[in-house]
């Protein structure tokens, strides 16, 4: 059948292009264009040359067992959900305590650094004495060094030539 409809097809393609003349087309085209009707073509049919076996009902134990199985994996995935979601609650609660010692230590170090401005004292001296100190050459401080000396190891030896 779809052989027959292929040769109908082939046939008045064949006889359009004969009933076309290249002289009369504008392109210049050399190949002739191959319309096919849609409506020509036949729908595909399914062809199976084996028969389809009827599939075997299920039995009630298998029913039950399937939906024992469905039932199981719902629980199985709330669960699952509720996990995560606690462990999620918890990530949030320990980067929240982190955050707020964060916070607790940096406010423990800016009342450090305001205790000590408030203990430096304004000086009052007046500033002729203070251009009288840095003109003045302040002693350098001496360090004493002690040097440790390597103790050699080796054994000298000396050479004398008679």
């Amino acid at each position: 059948m779809v052989k027959k409809v292929l040769e109908n097809v082939e046939k008045k393609q064949i006889e359009q292009i004969s009933n076309n003349s290249i002289d009369d087309k504008d392109d210049g085209d050399i190949q002739a264009s191959k319309v096919v009707e849609v409506s020509a073509m036949p729908k595909e049919e399914k062809i199976t040359d084996t028969p389809t076996k009827e599939k075997k009902p299920r039995t009630q134990k298998q029913i039950e067992a399937t939906n024992r199985m469905r039932d199981r994996l719902k629980e199985e995935t709330l669960r699952r959900a509720e996990q995560k979601k606690l462990e999620e609650e918890q990530r949030k609660k320990q980067l929240e305590e982190k955050i707020v010692h964060k916070a607790i230590s940096i406010k423990k170090k800016q009342i450090k650094k305001e205790k000590v401005l408030d203990a430096i004292s304004d000086d009052e001296t007046p500033m002729e004495e203070v251009k009288k100190m840095i003109k003045k050459p302040q002693p350098k401080e001496v360090k004493i060094v002690s040097e440790v000396t390597k103790v050699d190891t080796k054994p000298k030896i000396t050479v004398y030539f008679v």
